[in-house]
């Protein structure tokens, strides 16, 4: 009722993060012209958050400043072949400014103080766990192009292993992707564990 309000009433047209709520029917959200587009995300159509999309889909990004964090994909460049890199830096503000006053002047450009090279394991864990974070899921097409060169596929991997959660009614498959289920979606740690 709020969002309509703000949208409808008071012609309110800025942004407004809006948390899913539990089990809310998709027509409460509707009402609003808003969906659900990730476990605890809603938005206005084409007005999904980016920066998190970003995250969910394993895509490069930067992160400045204290307690910052940036991805490169490196399994599509030649630098890392085996999985990504992550840059972070120091979380307390207090050894952040220590290490930028310890770190040469000319070396004072974006210089993340931890370097993470990803496995090709991590990478499919990643991949999995940040896919299913949307509500759509993952698509099998795009996994299996991800991971063409090591010679995985989306089946190959979590075949067998969803095959409960889908009896169960967790998890939901049609062939061309894996998805949460309402259901599946109040145990998605659990079921990732």
């Amino acid at each position: 009722q709020t969002l309509y309000l703000l949208r409808n009433k008071y012609c309110f047209n800025g942004y407004i993060h809006v948390k899913a709520i539990p089990h809310a029917p998709d027509e409460l959200l509707e009402q609003a012209g808003y969906h659900q587009y990730e476990i605890s995300n809603a938005a206005l159509a084409k007005r999904e958050c980016r920066h998190n999309l970003k995250y969910w889909s394993m895509c490069d990004y930067a992160g400045f400043g204290v307690s910052a964090h940036s991805y490169l994909n490196a399994p599509f460049r030649e630098a890392a072949p085996t999985g990504g890199i992550r840059f972070f830096n120091e979380d307390d503000i207090f050894d952040y400014l220590r290490r930028i006053d310890e770190t040469e002047e000319k070396d004072r450009g974006y210089l993340p103080f931890h370097i993470y090279q990803n496995t090709l394991r991590d990478e499919i864990s990643e991949a999995l766990f940040t896919g299913l974070r949307k509500k759509r899921g993952i698509s099998l097409s795009w996994f299996d192009e991800r991971f063409r060169n090591e010679g995985v596929t989306f089946l190959s991997e979590f075949g067998e292993k969803m095959k409960p959660f889908i009896e169960e009614g967790y998890l939901i498959f049609d062939g061309k992707s894996v998805r949460f289920s309402l259901k599946g979606f109040d145990l998605s740690n659990y079921i990732l564990a």
